[in-house]
């Protein structure tokens, strides 16, 4: 695994009870793991993807899909904001669940901002987020879009068919490619 540039090891966590109070955590989570972003640049970065290798001991956690949580840290001083993110098992080696995090970070120019990876909560309820996803479309002629991008998937195979990203001029698409609709080759 560890194919991300940011690892978080089984090893590496804090009971939620332990941390700060005026974090205002949510109580039925037990355990979190930390994650300083640091930004060096003199732009802000907002919404910026943040992809990380997390591992976790199997006897802290039910349901690695539910229970898992991102929070925000405002200021690194609290109180904590859940954030959207997607969690996905990519394997378990003895009492090691090792997964794949996915959430967008905002951290001010030359600033650091601290996430939280909140789990151990068997009580969870699936996690339902507001964000400005859309899918429309029905089989596998889908279209997704958001505020920075639009894709359309191929009718035949659900393939990523077209790329057009908003506030820049640019267009991906598939281009017809070897006779079979929507397959985009980089």
């Amino acid at each position: 695994m560890n194919d991300a540039t940011i690892y978080i090891p089984a090893q590496d966590w804090d009971a939620v009870a332990s941390l700060p109070q005026a974090w205002a955590l949510p109580s039925a989570w037990q355990f979190a793991k930390r994650l300083a972003l640091t930004n060096e640049t003199t732009d802000a970065r907002r919404g910026e993807p943040i992809e990380a290798d997390v591992e976790f001991h199997a006897c802290h956690i039910t349901e690695l899909g539910r229970e898992v949580r991102v929070a925000r840290v405002a200021d690194g001083e609290g109180p904590a904001t859940i954030v959207p993110s997607q969690v996905q098992e990519v394997a378990r080696e003895d009492e090691t669940l090792r997964s794949r995090l996915y959430f967008l970070a905002d951290v001010a120019a030359q600033s650091s901002a601290t996430y939280l990876v909140l789990y151990g909560n068997p009580e969870a309820p699936e996690a339902e987020y507001e964000t400005d996803l859309v899918v429309s479309g029905e089989g596998f002629a889908l279209e997704v879009e958001n505020e920075h991008y639009r894709a359309v998937l191929s009718s035949l195979s659900g393939n990523w068919k077209s790329h057009h990203p908003k506030g820049w001029q640019a267009e991906l698409g598939s281009g017809g490619g070897h006779g079979v609709e929507g397959t985009i080759h980089w």
